[in-house]
This record gives C-alpha cells, sequence and structure tokens, in this order.
C-alpha cells in the first residue's frame, strides 16, 4: 500500500513541476491546423500562395502562458506584404531573430540552418525569412501569449 501512494506522489509530483519540462515541444489540442486558424492564433495575416509546412501550440510556465510556432512557405515576392499586413516592420537583413532554441524538441523544425536570413521582432511576435531559395522562401513565426 505504501508503495501505491509513493507511486502516486511521485506522478502528483511529476504534474506540478515547473521547471523547463513544461516547456518541451508537446502540441497540444488546441495547435493550429490550417492558416485561418494560424491567423486567428498568432496575429499574423497569410498572403494568398502561403503554404502552412508545420505548426504547434505548447504551453509554457505550467500553463500560464503559450506558444504558438509555425513553419511557412511563401513567394519571396509576399513578404514585404506579409509583414506590413501583420504590423511588422521591414525584416532587418542578416537579423537571426529565430532560433532552433525557439523548436525546442520538435525535431523537423531548424532556423539555424538557415545561411541568409532577414528578421524582425515585434513585441511578444517574432518572425525570421529564410532567404536561402530566390523564389520561395521559409518564414518561421514565433508568438508568445498570456
Amino acid at each position: 500500500m505504501r508503495l501505491v501512494w509513493l507511486a502516486a506522489a511521485l506522478v502528483v509530483a511529476g504534474c506540478s513541476s515547473s521547471g523547463s519540462a513544461d516547456d518541451r515541444f508537446l502540441p497540444d489540442s488546441t495547435s493550429p491546423q490550417s492558416a485561418a486558424e494560424l491567423e486567428a492564433n498568432a496575429g499574423v495575416r497569410l498572403p494568398s500562395g502561403t503554404v502552412l509546412l508545420s505548426a504547434a501550440r505548447t504551453s509554457l510556465s505550467g500553463g500560464l502562458e503559450s506558444r504558438v510556432m509555425a513553419q511557412l512557405r511563401m513567394p519571396a515576392s509576399a513578404v514585404p506584404r506579409f509583414l506590413a499586413n501583420s504590423g511588422f516592420e521591414a525584416a532587418v537583413p542578416d537579423q537571426r531573430t529565430i532560433t532552433d532554441k525557439d523548436f525546442p524538441d520538435s525535431g523537423t523544425w531548424h532556423p539555424d540552418k538557415a545561411t541568409k536570413v532577414a528578421g524582425v521582432i515585434d513585441g511578444n511576435r517574432k518572425v525570421m525569412v529564410d532567404l536561402g531559395h530566390p523564389e520561395d522562401v521559409t518564414v518561421y513565426v514565433v508568438t508568445f501569449q498570456s
């Protein structure tokens, strides 16, 4: 009987921990599944021709905050319109605003591999554009919400 109580206590203690384990890349059931959901959750406006490659919402600080992360592909010519319509200033060349650390444990997103980038930060929102392909670019978006 003591073993059962000990096991239950360990489970409860593990669930209430507020360390970095709470900040792992664990998409929840409210992760954006479409471009429209991403627009609603991240406060961005996507131009036509944008492809949502992947997106996730994760809980931070034991559920008190959330982070929405997305990886998009769009025509390079649409980037200025995307930034302006989403309330961002122009992206600054060589500004790496998003790194692999913004996507912990994802296994699939690697913004650090981008060699030519431009980025911009607006409060709790960050965008980085991978300019490695001149026609279609990869755009990373991270927003924090409380």
